[in-house]
């Protein structure tokens, strides 16, 4: 059998509604980039031929983004359940370059587990991977622990918020009364850091960096000069510094669109 034959089409066509890797790896994305920037060949991602959704490919899909693109190469596959695309990814991700993490694989897992599978049909559906059974089996139960510690969360914050009493968001989220009240006990006894604190850490580190960089831009005037830097060297670097930003805003932009692939059904 020869090659799959790949069609052009629009990124913006391309729903991404699941991801088997925890994080984007942006070593990986700008390699892809400076492969194209190069010139070189890159091989198509694959999308399901009904729905549209990505199913492989999402560091090169990224690449294009960043680059400016505004289609790729894309390979259709036939349209199955989602449990289905969800296993296909898994299986060309644990065979590709980049390894699976620990973490890739607990969140491919819990993708399952959201599909309505039990542990049986996860392994069964992954059994042809390089991963041993038993391997699959304790992800598959490290991931339903997590979950229950995920649900357990979300109806504790519903009964701190003062939106359920207790007894509703155990039956809301469907977790045990008991572990709700003593999850609940604990919790309270910690001091969180809370929205404010992350956002307060964010700005630190931004205002921290961005004065770096503003120090750094600063002295291209005195560079210059001192004979040290020439007039296009001079443009070259703020083209550069204007590149990494523009890169930033991107990762943002990813980040988010990850976020709210996440909580798309809260």
């Amino acid at each position: 059998m020869g090659p799959k034959k790949s069609i052009r089409m629009r990124i913006d066509q391309i729903q991404e509604t699941f991801c088997v890797r925890k994080d984007l790896n942006q070593d990986r994305v700008l390699m892809f980039m400076q492969v194209m920037e190069d010139g070189g060949i890159i091989e198509p991602i694959e999308v399901s031929e009904d729905s549209l959704e990505l199913v492989d490919g999402r560091h090169r899909l990224q690449a294009h983004r960043e680059c400016g693109c505004h289609e790729i190469e894309c390979v259709l596959i036939a349209q199955r359940p989602r449990s289905e695309l969800i296993a296909r990814a898994f299986m060309a991700n644990s065979d590709a370059p980049l390894p699976m993490t620990a973490g890739d694989i607990l969140t491919t897992m819990k993708l399952l587990i959201g599909e309505g599978l039990i542990r049986r049909q996860v392994v069964q559906l992954l059994e042809s991977t390089k991963y041993p059974l038993p391997t699959l089996r304790r992800y598959y139960d490290d991931a339903k622990k997590q979950l229950q510690e995920q649900l357990l969360r979300k109806a504790a914050h519903a009964v701190s918020e003062d939106e359920l009493t207790t007894a509703q968001a155990a039956e809301k989220y469907k977790v045990d009364l008991e572990k709700l009240r003593e999850f609940l006990s604990g919790k309270r006894r910690k001091a969180k850091a809370g929205v404010s604190g992350i956002k307060g850490n964010l700005s630190s580190q931004f205002n921290s960096h961005a004065h770096s960089v503003s120090m750094t831009l600063g002295k291209l005037g005195e560079k210059f000069q001192d004979g040290e830097l020439t007039v296009k060297q001079g443009r070259e670097i703020l083209d550069h510094a204007e590149r990494l930003m523009k890169r930033s805003l991107k990762m943002c932009e990813t980040k988010r669109k990850r976020f709210e692939m996440i909580v798309k059904d809260e």
